[in-house]
């Protein structure tokens, strides 16, 4: 989580750089983008594996508890703050024909949590299908990623798939790979930095996405992609986001050991993810708090000023999440909680 803010703070904090989109060649925004979001999905995957012995309907109305009613009661709350900007920048109103449009927009904008509710439904569905664990991925990640890419919402479902798939398998092993951790480090970090000396901005899912080829509605036209190129960005995109999630989580595992108040404090914030997510999004993404910081000194940008404002909205955030826990509707409605 400290990784996605940062990344975003690096993206949002210096207007002229997010206009153009000079952030896309910040090394250091490169080097998070690379790995970030499948170490968040595997993650998720991994907590998710101990839930799978449990019924469909429980893990499916606890996951919708937990990530849809959030999404859709904060995503009423981006829309009072999008009217109130509007009011307060021009004093007019948006047409009221303009609400679905915009709700579905802002919620929509929490695309990582829609992401890990239908990935809990796929692999789910497919393994009570094919009992085969691995049979029962491939052939749903084959289905995925044969689809047309007509939003980017379903290319970052189907980028996002296989690491939730990842972390599922790893706990499903998880003694077997933690005796190994260490030659698993030894091989996937140096291999990740090996791919990141090649890394371009094509790599980006948001530049380049999933699709193989597109679908043109309402006349079934297939628009052909250079399918050898695309295949060649799609499968470094998965190996370099293996292989920097993999590093990094045995990393964490191998360090889990030590006693450390540090460490102690940022998994109790860890705890609280899905709501600094939200909270984070909503005040970065619509500007409810504007930075204006200068990127030139890219060393003194990344390492002071958004690492700073990074560590102080998750400071905010967690303490937000805190006050709202003590009501319970709140804690229901804004947090998924119980």
């Amino acid at each position: 989580m400290i990784l996605v803010i940062w990344g975003h703070c690096i993206e949002y904090c210096d207007p002229i750089s997010y206009q153009n989109n000079n952030y896309y060649s910040n090394p250091l925004f490169e080097i998070i983008y690379s790995f970030h979001m499948p170490l968040f999905m595997l993650l998720s995957g991994y907590f998710f594996a101990n839930n799978f012995s449990r019924s469909f309907y429980s893990i499916l109305r606890r996951r919708f508890i937990q990530l849809v009613i959030p999404c859709l009661t904060w995503g009423i709350i981006g829309l009072f703050f999008i009217y109130i900007n509007s009011f307060l920048s021009d004093d007019t109103l948006p047409s009221i024909k303009y609400v679905p449009y915009a709700y579905i927009n802002i919620i929509k904008n929490f695309w990582f949590i829609w992401a890990i509710f239908l990935s809990l439904i796929f692999s789910f569905i497919s393994c009570k299908l094919i009992k085969n664990k691995i049979w029962a991925f491939c052939l749903s990640f084959l289905i995925l990623l044969l689809l047309p890419d007509n939003s980017i919402f379903t290319s970052l479902f189907k980028y996002m798939y296989p690491f939730y798939w990842l972390g599922y398998l790893l706990n499903n092993q998880k003694y077997l790979f933690l005796k190994r951790r260490k030659y698993i480090i030894l091989t996937t970090f140096p291999l990740f930095i090996i791919l990141f000396l090649f890394w371009e901005i094509k790599y980006y899912i948001y530049i380049t996405g999933m699709a193989f080829y597109k679908l043109s509605l309402p006349n079934l036209t297939l628009y052909p992609i250079k399918f050898n190129e695309q295949i060649k960005i799609v499968f470094f995109r998965y190996f370099i986001g293996a292989t920097g999630s993999l590093s990094i989580f045995y990393i964490l595992k191998h360090l889990d050991n030590i006693n450390n108040r540090l460490f102690y404090l940022i998994q109790n914030i860890g705890k609280r993810t899905l709501g600094i997510y939200i909270i984070q999004s909503i005040l970065l993404e619509y500007k409810l708090i504007a930075f204006n910081f200068n990127s030139n000194n890219i060393i003194l940008y990344n390492f002071v000023s958004t690492l700073i404002t990074a560590l102080i909205l998750i400071i905010f955030a967690t303490g937000l999440i805190i006050i709202m826990e003590k009501n319970k509707s709140l804690n229901f409605l804004l947090l998924g909680n119980r």
